[in-house]
C-alpha cells in the first residue's frame, strides 16, 4: 500500500483530472462534492489548481523544463540524445509523443518521454511508464505498435516506436459508422491484436478509440499500454478500488475498481463498447457526470443497438451484447472467439452467440426499471396467490348449510 502522503497526491491528481474532461459548471460542482465529499482542504486544491488550467494550460509545465517550445509546423524543434524533435503528436495528463527522427538509424519513429510536470508526475507514474515501455516490447504483432528502443536520457525515461500516420480511431470514426462489415472487419483485427496480448500474458486496461491508430491503408494499430498489468499478478502500481481506465469503455468490474481480480473478459467488453459505438454513432453509457458514469457501468444495462439502429442485423447486435454483459464470464471467453464470430457474421454464415433468453431478458429490464419491477412483482404474486386461492374453493366445493368451511 502507498503511504499516506502518496496516496493523498494519488486521490488530488485523479480527481483533478477527471474534473478537467467534464463539461458544464454544474456537472463539475456535482462531481466534485461527490468525489471530495467532506474534505474541505482537497476540495480546496482541486478548484485551485483548476483555476490555474484555466488561466494557463501550460502552468504545470515548469518554466525550465527539458523540453523545448513548440515553434512552427516543420521546423526542428530541438534535440534529445540520438532523437531530432520534429513536431509533437499527442500530450496526455503525464506524457508527450514526438514525430522524431533517430539520426543513427535515419528513420522516422514515434519518442514518448514524461512531462515534466512534478506537481502531477508521481514515482507511480515513472514506473507506470517503463512498464508499459516493457509490456509493450514483449508483444510482437502486426496490429501491435511495435516498440523500437526503451532508454533514458540526462535522467529522462523514454521509449520509441514505430510511426503510425494517419489518426486514431477517435477522429476516424466516421469513416467506419457508415459500413456495419466494415466496422465489424476491423474491430476483428484489433481483437486478434488484443488477443496475442492476453497469449503473453498482458491486459490492456484501457481500450479506447483513442489508443487505436489507424494507418494509411486504413488497418488499426493498438497502441498506449500506459495502463497494461500481467493477468494474474498483483501489481503494486495499482491500488484496490481505484479506477483505472476510461470509464465510457470500461468493464462493470473496473468501475467498481476491482482492479486485481481483472481478466481477459475486461478486455473484451472494451472491444464490444467500441464496435457498439461505431454501430450506434453513441457510447452505450451517457453519464453527464464521472460518478454517474461509473453506476451506470457498473449497475445498469445499455440500451440494446436494434432500439438505436433498427436496420442493424439482429445477429451482428448479438456479438456485441454479449461482449457488454455484466458478468466477465457470460462474454466471450477470448478476444479470438469476438473475432471469429464477427468473421462469421461478415460472411453470412451463423454466429455462435445467442440472444439472452426470456428469463435473462426480465432480469436485465428488472435492474433497469427496480421501481417498476417492484409493481410487478406485487402483482405477479398477487395474481398467484389469487389463483391459488380460486383452486382451493374449487377443490372444497360448494359451502355446506350456507355457511363456509373456512369460517
Amino acid at each position: 500500500m502507498p503511504s499516506p502522503d502518496t496516496a493523498s497526491i494519488a486521490r488530488q491528481k485523479e480527481i483533478f483530472l477527471a474534473a478537467l474532461d467534464i463539461a458544464g459548471a454544474e456537472a463539475r460542482e456535482r462531481f466534485l462534492e461527490s468525489a471530495c465529499a467532506d474534505d474541505v482542504a482537497l476540495r480546496e486544491r482541486i478548484e485551485t489548481l483548476l483555476r490555474l488550467e484555466a488561466h494557463s494550460p501550460d502552468f504545470l509545465t515548469p518554466a525550465a523544463a527539458p523540453l523545448p517550445v513548440l515553434p512552427q509546423s516543420g521546423e526542428t524543434i530541438g534535440y534529445f540524445g540520438d532523437y531530432v524533435l520534429l513536431d509533437e503528436i499527442a500530450r496526455g495528463s503525464t506524457g508527450v509523443v514526438f514525430r522524431a527522427r533517430q539520426t543513427s538509424l535515419h528513420r522516422i519513429v514515434a519518442l514518448k518521454m514524461l512531462r515534466d510536470r512534478p506537481l502531477l508526475t508521481s514515482e507511480a507514474d515513472t514506473k507506470r511508464f517503463r512498464a508499459e515501455a516493457e509490456a509493450a516490447a514483449s508483444l510482437d504483432h502486426p496490429h501491435i505498435v511495435s516498440i523500437y528502443e526503451v532508454g533514458a536520457h540526462e535522467g529522462q525515461a523514454y521509449f520509441s516506436m514505430k510511426l503510425i500516420e494517419g489518426g486514431t480511431l477517435h477522429f476516424r470514426a466516421a469513416e467506419f459508422q457508415a459500413d456495419a462489415r466494415k466496422a465489424a472487419a476491423l474491430m476483428a483485427t484489433v481483437a486478434r491484436a488484443v488477443h496475442h496480448a492476453h497469449q503473453k500474458g498482458i491486459l490492456h486496461r484501457d481500450l479506447k478509440p483513442g489508443n487505436i491508430l489507424i494507418d494509411a491503408a486504413g488497418a488499426p494499430h493498438v497502441t498506449d499500454f500506459g495502463l497494461a498489468r500481467k493477468i494474474g499478478l498483483d501489481s503494486s502500481l495499482t491500488v484496490s478500488g481505484q479506477i483505472m481506465g476510461t470509464p465510457h469503455y470500461m468493464a462493470p468490474e473496473q468501475a467498481r475498481g476491482e482492479n486485481r481480480a481483472l481478466t481477459p473478459g475486461a478486455d473484451i467488453y472494451s472491444l464490444g463498447a467500441m464496435l457498439y459505438e461505431l454501430l450506434s454513432g453513441r457510447r452505450p453509457f451517457t453519464g453527464e457526470d464521472f460518478i454517474t458514469l461509473l453506476k451506470q457501468v457498473a449497475e445498469t444495462e445499455p440500451p440494446r443497438l436494434r432500439a438505436l439502429k433498427p436496420a442493424l442485423d439482429r445477429d451482428i447486435e448479438t456479438v456485441v451484447m454479449k461482449c457488454l454483459e455484466k458478468s466477465p464470464t457470460a462474454r466471450y471467453a477470448t478476444a479470438a472467439e469476438f473475432a471469429d464470430d464477427l468473421d462469421r457474421w461478415q460472411r453470412g454464415a451463423p454466429v455462435h452467440a445467442r440472444p439472452a433468453g426470456l428469463i435473462v431478458r426480465a432480469m436485465k429490464w428488472a435492474r433497469r426499471h427496480p421501481a417498476h419491477a417492484a409493481l410487478a412483482g406485487i402483482a405477479a404474486s398477487s395474481a398467484v396467490l389469487f389463483a391459488a386461492w380460486a383452486i382451493a374453493e374449487r377443490e372444497t366445493g360448494p359451502p355446506t348449510g350456507g355457511m363456509s368451511p373456512h369460517i
